[in-house]
């Protein structure tokens, strides 16, 4: 993946099960990415703003009340993921697969 400098994008969005607001801090795509890394981004985008990947399913699993809290007290945000499968273009490996391949 690229070693250049990354500029971060805010999201805004609702978990899809709960409406809890979802605020996500994420890298920027890179300016000189391929199509198809950027389309990879798109979808993993959607995913932090919805807390539902599109490419695999895959959700975002909400902190418990203790770790809000926590979060709260110490005055930053409450930490989250999503599990994505190891086939889906928007997670870490198929993001990775896909700079790979455009390389070549």
């Amino acid at each position: 993946m690229p070693d250049n400098k990354m500029l971060f994008t805010m999201t805004i969005g609702a978990h899809h099960e709960t409406g809890e607001k979802i605020m996500a801090l994420t890298r920027s795509c890179p300016e000189d990415a391929p199509p198809a890394y950027r389309a990879a981004w798109a979808i993993r985008t959607e995913a932090n703003t919805t807390g539902r990947c599109p490419g695999c399913r895959g959700t975002m699993a909400l902190p418990n009340r203790h770790e809000r809290r926590k979060a709260a007290a110490l005055g930053q945000p409450a930490h989250v993921a999503i599990e994505h499968t190891d086939a889906c273009p928007a997670g870490d490996a198929g993001m990775s697969r896909t700079w790979i391949a455009s390389a070549n």
